[in-house]
C-alpha cells in the first residue's frame, strides 16, 4: 500500500518531512509543494513523530489513554509498560511496539485472546447506549461482556 502526500519541496530534498497535507495546499501559489508517495511504514513513523512533539503524543497522554478504561489494578505508570500497538489493515490485525516499523501479523484468535475485557459500570453503559445508532447496536451489544449484558437487561426489566 502506498500513501500519497503533498510536502514542501525543501522537505522532499532534505528527506526530513515535518509538515504534510493529503491534498494540494490551497496556499501553494508558487508551486512549492510536491506530491509524493510513501509506504505505510513510513507514514506510521511520520504520525508517531508528529504526535510525540505535543501533549497528544506525550508519554503522559499515552499512559492516560491506556489507563482510562481499565481497572486501577491494571494501570501502568510509564509508556514503556504498554505492551503493543495494534493496527488493522482490512481484516488483518498487526501488532508492534511504538517507534518500531516491524509488525507482527496476528491471527483472529490470537488478537481476541490478547484483549482483556473492560468492565463498565451501569451509568457508563447507559450513556454509551444513548450514543449508539440503530444499525450499530448489534455490533455494540456483541462487544459487551456477558455481565454487562445482564446488567443492562436487568435495568430495563
Amino acid at each position: 500500500m502506498k500513501i500519497t502526500l503533498w510536502i514542501h519541496k525543501l522537505e522532499a530534498i532534505s528527506g526530513n518531512i515535518t509538515n504534510y497535507s493529503f491534498t494540494r495546499p490551497y496556499h501553494d501559489r508558487n508551486e512549492e509543494w510536491v506530491e509524493v508517495q510513501i509506504t505505510q511504514n513510513e507514514f506510521t513513523q511520520l504520525e508517531d513523530a508528529k504526535h510525540s512533539k505535543s501533549w497528544v503524543g506525550s508519554d503522559e497522554w499515552h499512559v492516560e489513554q491506556y489507563n482510562r478504561n481499565r481497572d486501577e489494578k491494571d494501570w501502568i505508570k510509564t509508556k514503556d509498560e504498554i505492551p503493543y500497538i495494534y493496527e488493522r489493515n482490512g481484516e488483518e490485525v498487526y501488532r508492534r511496539r511504538e517507534g518500531n516499523t516491524e509488525r507482527e501479523l496476528l491471527t483472529t484468535a490470537e488478537f481476541h485472546a490478547s484483549k482483556k475485557p473492560i468492565k463498565k459500570d451501569l451509568k457508563k453503559l447507559l450513556q454509551e447506549l444513548q450514543t449508539i445508532k440503530g444499525a450499530k447496536f448489534a455490533e455494540w451489544w456483541k462487544g459487551l461482556t456477558k455481565n454487562e449484558q445482564i446488567q443492562l437487561t436487568k435495568f430495563w426489566e
